[in-house]
């Protein structure tokens, strides 16, 4: 059975505390109360990649190295996974900074 790192366990804690209750953390994560309930117990007993990943898509902040600001996890996954935009050069800039970018690779699993 593999625990969650350090940092996503601090960052379903802070949602938990944030929210007011595992359900609503859960909903905003995009997981199931239980399971939020077995992560912070450590008695998750499947892998916690994907649940790792979500976590983070979902609480995490991170500094885009394009637009040099602060944005939401999800709002990076959109970026890296959106359809080439072949209408503007500025936003075709930024979508190829997001295909190479490697903390985009580690909120998606490395996938588009």
């Amino acid at each position: 059975m593999q625990a969650l790192s350090a940092e996503a366990m601090d960052l379903l804690r802070r949602a938990v505390a944030a929210e007011g209750s595992q359900a609503r953390a859960a909903k905003r994560v995009g997981i199931s109360a239980a399971a939020v309930s077995l992560l912070l117990k450590g008695e998750y007993g499947a892998d916690t990649t994907k649940m790792e990943r979500k976590i983070r898509g979902a609480l995490d902040q991170v500094t885009c190295p394009h637009l040099r600001q602060v944005i939401t996890g999800p709002e990076c996954i959109r970026y890296r996974t959106r359809n080439i935009p072949t209408h503007d050069p500025r936003q075709l800039r930024h979508w190829n900074c997001c295909q190479s970018c490697p903390i985009g690779a580690c909120l998606t699993g490395g996938t588009k």
